[in-house]
């Protein structure tokens, strides 16, 4: 009559009922950690894949519209990136699609969620917003170094020898 027995469950149950145990910020740091390891190995990739959650996002809910207005992005830079054809972030937006699959219908865990993931690739190569970040700028290359990107290869290279943000060696 009122939908009241057409209420969906959630796909994975067992999956829901762990990140909710976890903690969604626990849940989305190794989400994110899986990203970026995987499949956004270069700042570049990275930064795509961010533009193109954002324009994704903007068009959301408040909590959603809300991150994107926070984000320290300006929108010049990430409307219209949804109509980009980005074949190597197949495997990022895949994964993101999984994980929203297994929580559906919880809009009240996948926002949050995906809100720290993207958050969390945000701070990791310096996109947007420093307020997001709490780790100083030579920490956020470093990483970025380790995973293999180049450019933060060189300027972590260039900050040790000269000494900028970092002891000199």
């Amino acid at each position: 009559m009122f939908g009241i027995f057409n209420k969906k469950k959630v796909n994975d149950p067992v999956f829901l009922k762990r990140i909710t145990e976890d903690g969604i910020s626990y849940a989305a740091e190794r989400f994110s950690s899986i990203l970026m390891r995987d499949s956004l190995p270069t700042g570049s990739l990275a930064h795509e894949f961010v533009m193109q959650e954002l324009d994704g996002a903007r068009q959301g809910d408040k909590l959603s519209v809300k991150f994107v207005e926070n984000s320290g992005v300006p929108e010049s830079r990430y409307k219209g990136s949804l109509k980009h054809d980005t074949p190597e972030l197949d495997k990022a937006q895949e994964f993101m699609q999984m994980i929203t699959s297994k929580l559906y219908p919880r809009m009240d865990i996948i926002v949050p969620l995906r809100i720290e993931i993207v958050k969390n690739i945000m701070e990791a190569y310096g996109i947007g917003q420093s307020g997001f970040s709490k780790k100083t700028p030579f920490e956020q290359f470093k990483e970025a170094a380790e995973r293999g990107d180049v450019t933060a290869q060189v300027t972590v290279g260039l900050a040790y020898r000269e000494g900028i943000g970092a002891s000199q060696d």
